[in-house]
């Protein structure tokens, strides 16, 4: 080693040294680090590009066709006479028999013997006016006789006078006369009571409640039943406000009521005209005569009342809306584009629509988690509804199936080869947005 050489590096000091030899340390790892990071680059494969695949959620839709749909109200009610009668007793008496019908529910016939009253004392009654009858038409009798022999006795007399209405006995005549007519109102008094001994049914009906009993004693306005007449009935039908308008009376509506068993028809002849403060409803009056089968008092009913015929209208289901009077309708270009709509009537699982839809739309009938406009879609078999095939069955959950045709001649569309969002396709499972996972492999699968 040189002298210089060992002279210059003892003229350092050791801390300095340190630093000297760290610094080297430092930049001789970050030189390394970056050859290796190059060399490492250099060896990953060139990646390959790839044709961006378009995501199209597939939707079911329902192809407009604008036609005249009948308006249908449903309600309910129940069956109500259309007669009610309180019987009260018109003489006094003791209850001497009654009819077998004479029990509640009885059903009796117009002019049937419910009850009898204890009619001796009424028939003696009858007799002493009929004596009373006689005695007068004799007296009547004896007075015109007289009256006549007064007359002739007078004009041998006195042929050139006047004869007076005494010497004529004209008052006796009169007195007799009243006398007469006195009996025989007395008579028929007589024999009305006698007759109102029995209580007969004024209708067909049945006993809806008894008050009186064998051997009860009655007077005059006490209850002896309750009767209902069974061959004409009412029926009460609560609508709003709104489904009123819609029935024309004037044109003769009907309502067809259903127990579940049986079904009847009946006209609705008048509306009561007033409104419920309690509930803002108005009610309908159907009248049902001598129905068969005859309907009990009280039975409640379903009704469906036929309203009025809307001109051009279109029905789409229910749970096409989005929002209260919106749908989703696919554009030509296969894109969503929100609509507003004018909905003039709504009755189960439907809405009927006047305004906001042209023939030959397509309206949305699958959910979708988001909707954006001009979103590209995937119509499933989007065909063309004829207006004479019928309306789909709908439910109050979600309108009911898909896949059949609408009371207005609209048709849902079927998926081509029978599938819809959840169910399987070719073997794989459908799910909203396009992604499908393969059932077999489990592979997701873009369509």
């Amino acid at each position: 080693m040189d002298s210089s050489d060992v002279v210059v590096s003892s003229s350092l000091p050791p801390p300095a040294r340190r630093r000297w030899v760290h610094a080297a340390v430092a930049a001789g790892v970050l030189a390394g680090g970056v050859i290796v990071s190059q060399f490492m680059f250099s060896l990953k494969p060139t990646p390959v590009s790839a044709a961006r695949l378009e995501m199209r959620p597939a939707v079911e839709v329902l192809t407009v066709v604008l036609a005249d749909h009948p308006v249908q109200v449903v309600t309910q009610g129940f069956f109500a006479p259309v007669t009610e009668t309180k019987a009260a007793s018109e003489v006094a008496g003791r209850i001497v028999a009654v009819s077998p019908a004479f029990v509640v529910g009885g059903v009796f016939k117009e002019g049937d013997v419910l009850l009898e009253i204890d009619a001796a004392d009424y028939a003696a009654a009858v007799a002493q006016a009929e004596g009373a009858l006689a005695e007068a038409r004799l007296l009547l009798e004896n007075e015109l006789a007289r009256a006549d022999q007064a007359r002739r006795d007078w004009q041998r007399l006195e042929p050139q006078e006047k004869p007076g209405p005494l010497v004529l006995r004209e008052p006796h005549v009169a007195s007799a006369r009243a006398r007469l007519a006195a009996a025989e109102a007395a008579l028929d008094k007589a024999r009305r009571d006698l007759g109102r001994t029995q209580l007969r049914a004024p209708y067909p009906g049945l006993v809806r409640a008894k008050r009186a009993d064998l051997g009860d004693y009655v007077t005059p306005g006490a209850p002896l039943a309750e009767l209902w007449r069974s061959d004409v009935f009412e029926i009460r039908l609560p609508v709003s406000v709104v489904e009123a308008e819609f029935v024309d009376l004037a044109a003769g509506a009907v309502a067809v009521l259903s127990d579940g068993v049986r079904e009847w028809t009946a006209p609705v002849v008048r509306s009561e005209g007033l409104v419920d403060p309690a509930t803002r409803t108005t009610a309908l009056i159907a009248r049902l005569d001598q129905a068969t089968p005859a309907p009990t008092p009280g039975l409640f009913v379903k009704a469906k009342v036929q309203g009025r015929l809307l001109k051009n209208v279109a029905v789409i289901p229910r749970r096409a809306l989005v929002g209260p009077d919106r749908v989703v309708v696919v554009d030509e270009a296969g894109g969503l584009r929100f609509r507003s709509l004018t909905i003039v009537w709504q009755e189960s699982g439907q809405v009927l629509v006047s305004a906001g839809l042209q023939p030959g739309d397509r309206v949305v009938l699958t959910a979708l988690a988001a909707v954006v406009e001009g979103m590209p879609v995937e119509i499933i078999d989007g065909g063309t509804a004829s207006p004479q095939q019928s309306t789909p069955r709908t439910d109050d959950s979600r309108d009911g199936e898909k896949g059949k045709s609408s009371r207005d001649g609209a048709r849902v569309d079927d998926s081509r080869d029978g599938a819809r969002a959840g169910d399987s396709r070719d073997g794989a499972r459908l799910r909203p947005g396009g992604l499908n996972e393969d059932l077999d492999t489990g592979a997701l699968v873009i369509r």
